[in-house]
């Protein structure tokens, strides 16, 4: 049996660093930003014409922010992805170091991940669309969809690590998962857990500033006083924007811990597989 215990604290004691959380919490601030250059434009159309205007369809300059909001957040979901690929190679390499003993800068790891993007890109790709291509098999397609994920557990480690190239590292994930599979199952359960607890603790700040607005709905729905639930957005956009950033800095470390546990269990994994 992998040592558990050992994985995740030393993932909790890596993933302290605010340096290695920054650039995930940077790749989350774009979409934080986003959504707050198009809230004013959104609560003033709600103000005005609520869901849709007197002529029953939605103004000229509304469709044009809502059209250039929704490409922008395309925009940023493909670059996003791309950036935050290159950004977990870097962090599973500073990962393995730090496993070894070494505390490496990210400086360091960027130069020796140099030349393993494309493996880990192609490498995700497959599995994409492999897991794709199964969750929509009628009534078992979200059984394969969990097996697939502790099949491929492991690629984005497999190509970093032990720099294989996108098809031997298809091939490495699958090869430890036969190997270890109640391994694989019982950490995959556990980091899931912890994962979603990460993810409850992020949200509270969020529910914190925007209590008034959830309260005002509230009201609205039981019959209460009224209250605006578009002006009680506009008085607390603020608040929820910085909550927002306080949000985006924990799921940073959520995904910072989730990377480096991941990491160091497939270090320990190979050991007792050999």
């Amino acid at each position: 049996m992998v040592p558990l215990g050992k994985i995740f604290s030393r993932a909790w004691k890596y993933s302290l660093e605010w340096k290695r959380i920054t650039p995930f919490f940077l790749l989350l601030v774009p979409f934080v930003m986003l959504f707050a250059a198009f809230a004013e434009p959104a609560l003033n159309f709600l103000s005005q014409y609520g869901m849709l205007s007197a002529a029953g369809t939605i103004p000229l300059d509304i469709a044009v922010s809502l059209t250039s909001f929704f490409a922008l957040f395309a925009f940023l979901i493909v670059a996003v992805f791309l950036i935050d690929l290159y950004v977990r190679g870097v962090i599973i390499d500073n990962a393995k170091a730090f496993y070894g003993g070494k505390r490496l800068s990210l400086k360091s790891s960027r130069k020796a991940f140099r030349g393993r993007y494309l493996s880990l890109l192609g490498a995700i790709i497959i599995v994409k669309l492999i897991s794709t291509g199964l969750s929509v098999i009628p009534f078992v397609g979200w059984i394969f969809t969990i097996v697939l994920t502790w099949v491929f557990l492991v690629v984005l480690q497999s190509v970093v690590v032990s720099r294989k190239n996108t098809i031997d590292s298809i091939k490495d994930s699958y090869n430890l998962f036969i190997s270890r599979k109640l391994d694989t199952v019982v950490f995959w359960l556990l980091l899931a857990i912890i994962s979603f607890a990460l993810f409850i603790a992020a949200m509270i700040p969020l529910l914190i500033a925007a209590w008034p607005v959830i309260a005002a709905v509230l009201s609205n729905l039981t019959g209460g006083t009224g209250v605006s639930v578009v002006d009680m957005i506009r008085l607390n956009l603020s608040q929820i924007f910085a909550a927002g950033l306080v949000s985006a800095f924990i799921l940073g470390f959520a995904q910072l811990f989730k990377e480096s546990a991941t990491t160091f269990f497939y270090i320990e994994a190979r050991k007792r597989k050999r």
